[in-house]
């Protein structure tokens, strides 16, 4: 379970307004599978940050990486 929250937690940084990114992309340069990338993709998708799907590609929009933004600052001071 904690290997999968820190995989969630890595699939947010590649997530932007300004580019797609793609399972099979992130599946090479991070040598996970592209099945579970997938998997985890889906699982962002049902948060309310807004992250758009067009076909094999995902891109958050502006007001979710706002969102996802805040959020880190704030856990940030929570440390």
């Amino acid at each position: 379970m904690l290997e999968q929250f820190v995989r969630l937690l890595s699939l947010l940084s590649f997530l932007s307004p300004h580019s797609e990114v793609r399972p099979a992309d992130v599946a090479q340069e991070t040598g996970i599978s592209e099945v579970v990338i997938e998997r985890d993709f889906r699982l962002l998708a049902a948060l309310p940050i807004d992250l758009e799907i067009d076909g094999d590609a995902y891109r958050v929009s502006p007001p979710g990486y706002h969102r996802i933004a805040a959020l880190a600052r704030s856990a940030g001071a929570m440390s």
